[in-house]
């Protein structure tokens, strides 16, 4: 489990989500069903295991020092739960990838909530990416929670409560996980994670508000290394063939395809970010040529995300009118809407970055 899921206390950015739950902690109203939505790695999973955590706390307390209701970490139930083996805390699992069948909500949720908690408390079902299930499957799960057991309560964590049957949503607390604010991320990654402010930064930044992405890109060397990768191919690009882009592209996607280590803590949903990540480079590159021109060249750097690309940004910028840089940036949001329709992705980056190359010739690195 993440630092940031440890306590209540550690939450950023989730005020009316925390005091939502701590409410409910204090006066023992709890649902018997929640709906967690939010991206992927926006902390549902984190936020789901602490809530657990504290509905089975043998020594649930009240923090000295923010007056939250913790829970304790060190009883038999929380270190069961961290472990993944209490008997009251389940997770749903399912075979395949793409889909969460009728009979794998019957046989672990449907079935299993009539029976009493071992342990005398509360009997908690976790259903991660539950906008996968079945429409059997959500159907056989509706009659639980129309008829629901006591002492009985199930989180659904999903990328949109939309994604769920509208009869279930109806039945269920919804907790939005919205995207945190990138000072409060960068914030975080300097005091909890120790990043040093350049790169929480520029990680808080490139997380697009996502708690989970942003602590994977401050602390991977692999996101550092193809970051700094993709700044020198762009500012290579008048220098290069259009043989030679394809090329310089295939490279840096492939390469950062086979660091495994860090390709192994990439969820279902971000098994190929590199593309991504690519336009991320681009567009910040253009934003900061953009603040540049907009200050006269004399930018605050706290004011900039690229910082060490401080120097080529103004040289962008000394080259592009802000109406080509605008340009240019509307054209890596075109991009992101082709690839999201699943076209040819190395295609659509030759073109964009052969237009990136048009407009820059000029700029020798």
């Amino acid at each position: 489990m993440s630092a940031q899921a440890e306590r209540f206390r550690d939450i950023i950015g989730r005020a009316d989500l925390r005091d939502r739950l701590q409410q409910s902690l204090r006066t023992g109203r709890i649902s018997h069903a929640y709906i967690l939505e939010g991206e992927p790695r926006s902390g549902k999973r984190y936020l789901a295991d602490l809530f657990s955590r504290a509905l089975v706390c043998e020594q649930l307390g009240e923090d000295p020092q923010t007056g939250l209701l913790e829970p304790c970490g060190c009883c038999s139930a929380c270190t069961r739960v961290l472990a993944g083996t209490h008997p009251d805390v389940l997770t749903i699992t399912h075979e395949k990838e793409t889909s969460i069948g009728v009979d794998e909500i019957r046989k672990q949720l449907v079935g299993q909530s009539q029976i009493s908690a071992y342990e005398g408390g509360r009997r908690i079902y976790i259903v991660p990416d539950s906008e996968i299930m079945t429409g059997a499957a959500q159907n056989a799960l509706l009659k639980t929670l129309e008829e629901p057991t006591p002492g009985v309560t199930i989180l659904l964590l999903a990328r949109s409560a939309g994604l769920l049957l509208p009869t279930i949503v109806s039945r269920c607390v919804l907790l939005s996980l919205r995207p945190i604010g990138e000072d409060a991320l960068t914030g975080f990654l300097m005091k909890h994670r120790h990043i040093v402010d350049y790169r929480a930064r520029i990680a808080a930044a490139f997380s697009q508000g996502s708690i989970g992405r942003a602590i994977d890109l401050a602390e991977s060397d692999r996101f550092e290394r193809f970051r700094r990768d993709a700044v020198t191919l762009i500012m290579d690009l008048p220098r290069l063939t259009t043989h030679g882009i394809l090329e310089r592209l295939r490279t840096l996607t492939g390469d950062a395809q086979k660091d495994g280590d860090d390709a192994q803590q990439q969820t279902r949903d971000e098994k190929q970010p590199d593309i991504q990540t690519l336009l991320d480079v681009c567009a910040w590159l253009l934003r900061d040529a953009l603040v540049c021109a907009a200050s006269d060249m004399s930018a605050p750097e706290g004011h900039l995300i690229l910082t060490d690309q401080i120097l080529y940004s103004k040289k962008i910028a000394s080259i592009l009118q802000p109406d080509e840089l605008v340009q240019l940036l509307l054209r890596t949001e075109e991009v992101r809407r082709q690839l999201a329709v699943h076209v040819n992705e190395e295609l659509a980056m030759e073109l964009f970055l052969l237009s990136w190359k048009g407009r820059m010739k000029e700029i020798s690195a």
